[in-house]
């Protein structure tokens, strides 16, 4: 090998530029044996030890290159002749079998310059459309991975929600520790069922869908096969431009995207300012409805001070037109006599009373709570100007109204009250915005309590119903009592002992007016 030729390794790469340096190393290599076979023809032979050790040095990678430049060939000529058909390898057999005695020189012949640059642009090609397709198939693997990946994730999504449902529904039914608050299989059934329902319908929508995407996938097909008739086929230039655009459009995407995302966490943050100006507002409006009421509150106990006082003022000036009128008698005082001296001292008497009435009612303070009998404050309350407001007893408000409505007859009601329906009838007549619930109340108590007030009474001859009786309102009492007497009653008549019989209130009043139509 002359020394003045550079040879180039070969590269596993393809490329134009690969291309090209194969090329011009097959050249110098074509070369570079031309001038062996001169300079071993001309007779001249070098020798070894003529060379110094960096020749030596340089020889031995020269070879060394050469070596690999020749099986770079010679692997690059296998693939071609594994590419070969073997029906166009069988002229070239029997040719090899007519010139089986053919010369050593023969045999060795190698490829030109031109047929070596021939093949390994045929490579190049071969190469080219095999890696493209290795491309494509990647690509289609890719592709099929990405979807598994989409489709394990939505899994997972539906596994992590249906494990959230069941917990939520199930789980904490079961961790609960109520009575009565287990899982029954009744429950487990029910869920199961149901999520059975829901994945069928899901299956009958996935299958419609999947009928519809079938039907379009045919369209599509017919036309693109309509299109490959009239010649309206896309070629590859078309699918590069395709392939830009669809970047770009992906590129837009992902930042409207992001724009979106942008977008939702400044509608999460606004919505918390917002949340938390309603918290505020709610705050504030909760306030001035109560300072509302205390203004309105305030300003009728302000007219009812300036009413008093002037009624006050008004009795002022009455009393100091009476002390004047009195101060006038008594510059003109002549001793009276006994009997009108008796008199003007009782008339002393009643308005020291009145002044001692006068002073208790200014010294009850406004809004001071007090117990007073039912007949007073029926009178204070009736007054016109009704001085007091009646608040209800503790077992006509709402949290015993509920309990009567629940069960009236495990109520105590002489020990809550010995005059449960007359006093809350009596309640009846002040104004309260509960006197329906309160009317309906007694009514609904009344009803509740008075079958097992009669049974008892209608059950229990000769037995002691102290307990019962205990627990009876005075109204109830009467009614237990009547019943007994009437239970008495027919014992005797049963028995057989004689008495009067006395026709009832009703029918009485009943005979006297039919006489009386009678009489007119």
């Amino acid at each position: 090998m002359h020394p003045s030729y550079i040879t180039v390794t070969v590269e596993r790469c393809l490329g134009d530029g690969v291309v090209t340096s194969w090329v011009a190393r097959v050249m110098m290599a074509e070369l570079d044996a031309e001038s062996v076979r001169t300079e071993s023809q001309g007779g001249e032979e070098p020798y070894v030890a003529e060379f110094s050790r960096e020749q030596l040095l340089e020889v031995t990678r020269l070879v060394s290159d050469a070596l690999s430049t020749l099986k770079s060939e010679t692997e690059m000529f296998e693939k071609f002749y594994k590419r070969l058909d073997p029906k166009d390898l069988s002229p070239m057999r029997s040719r090899r079998r007519s010139k089986s005695r053919s010369t050593i020189s023969e045999r060795l012949l190698s490829l030109s310059v031109d047929q070596k640059l021939e093949l390994a642009l045929r490579e190049m090609e071969d190469s080219k459309e095999e890696a493209q397709r290795d491309a494509e198939i990647a690509d289609r693997i890719l592709q099929s991975f990405k979807a598994t990946m989409e489709e394990a994730e939505i899994r997972s999504t539906e596994i992590k929600k249906a494990m959230y449902e069941f917990e939520r529904d199930i789980g904490k039914a079961a961790m609960s520790g109520k009575k009565g608050g287990g899982v029954t299989p009744e429950k487990v059934l029910r869920y199961v069922e149901e999520k059975t329902r829901a994945r069928d319908s899901l299956v009958d929508k996935l299958r419609l869908k999947n009928a519809a995407l079938k039907i379009q996938k045919k369209k599509l097909q017919m036309q693109l096969k309509q299109k490959e008739e009239m010649g309206e086929v896309l070629n590859e230039v078309d699918f590069q431009q395709l392939k830009i655009e669809n970047a770009q459009f992906l590129e837009r995407i992902d930042k409207r995207n992001q724009d979106l995302l942008q977008l939702k966490l400044n509608a999460g943050e606004t919505l918390q300012v917002l949340n938390s100006y309603k918290k505020k507002l709610h705050h504030t409006t909760t306030e001035s409805t109560y300072l509302r009421k205390e203004i309105s509150a305030r300003n009728d106990m302000l007219q009812r001070i300036e009413q008093e006082t002037q009624q006050v003022e008004q009795e002022r000036a009455k009393a100091e037109s009476l002390n004047k009128k009195l101060r006038k008698q008594l510059s003109d005082y002549r001793v009276p006599d006994v009997l009108n001296y008796v008199h003007e001292k009782m008339e002393q008497e009643e308005l020291e009373k009145s002044i001692r009435a006068w002073e208790r009612k200014v010294e009850i303070a406004e809004g001071s709570k007090m117990e007073l009998p039912l007949w007073l404050v029926k009178g204070l309350y009736d007054n016109k100007r009704r001085i007091i407001s009646v608040e209800l007893p503790k077992i006509y408000r709402e949290g015993w109204r509920t309990v009567f409505s629940a069960d009236a007859n495990v109520v105590d009601l002489h020990k809550m009250g010995p005059h449960y329906y007359s006093f809350g009838s009596q309640l009846l007549n002040f104004d309260s915005p509960e006197n329906t619930e309160i009317a309906q109340t007694l009514l609904q108590t009344f009803i509740g309590r008075f079958r097992r007030i009669m049974d008892s009474s209608q059950n229990a001859y000769n037995e002691d119903t102290s307990g019962l009786v205990a627990k009876l309102d005075e109204l109830e009492r009467l009614l237990f009592r009547a019943g007994q007497e009437g239970l008495n009653a027919f014992q005797n008549w049963e028995r057989g002992q004689a008495a009067q019989i006395r026709a009832s209130s009703l029918v009485q009043s009943y005979k006297k007016r039919k006489f009386h139509e009678t009489d007119t």
